[in-house]
């Protein structure tokens, strides 16, 4: 920066280094509301969504994970409604049943799928035998 010399051009100074600072904080508001929003539940929301869509391996986890679980809760729930056995014995077993047959479909839910697959396969060509028979 240059040597001021006369107080006109301090003035000019003073007034263009105001100007930047006024624009810089216009610039500093608008970047602090963009993190607010950005912060806000329902974004947040939407781009966890919005990655677990774009991501073919996430989706998959994440089917496998609430396939797991949502088995878990209906086995116990299936269980619960079932067993005559005392009530404590009945809550611990049917909670040590969900969270096996949670993680065993969570951690397997593809080769049981591809069992189940070839089940449905296998029956399916017996059908068509059947069929062909008649």
């Amino acid at each position: 920066m240059q040597k001021i010399t006369s107080t006109s051009e301090l003035k000019n100074v003073i007034q263009q280094l105001e100007y930047q600072r006024k624009i810089e904080l216009e610039m500093l508001k608008d970047h602090v509301n963009q993190i607010v929003e950005s912060l806000k539940p329902i974004n947040i929301m939407k781009g966890m969504v919005q990655n677990i869509s774009s991501s073919p391996s996430l989706l998959r986890g994440v089917i496998n994970t609430v396939t797991g679980l949502i088995s878990g809760y209906f086995s116990k729930k299936i269980y619960l409604n079932s067993s005559r056995a005392s009530p404590i014995k009945k809550y611990m077993v049917s909670n040590l049943l969900q969270v096996g047959v949670s993680r065993l479909l969570t951690t397997n839910l593809d080769a049981i799928r591809s069992v189940g697959q070839g089940i449905t396969s296998f029956f399916k060509r017996k059908l068509k035998k059947t069929e062909n028979l008649n």
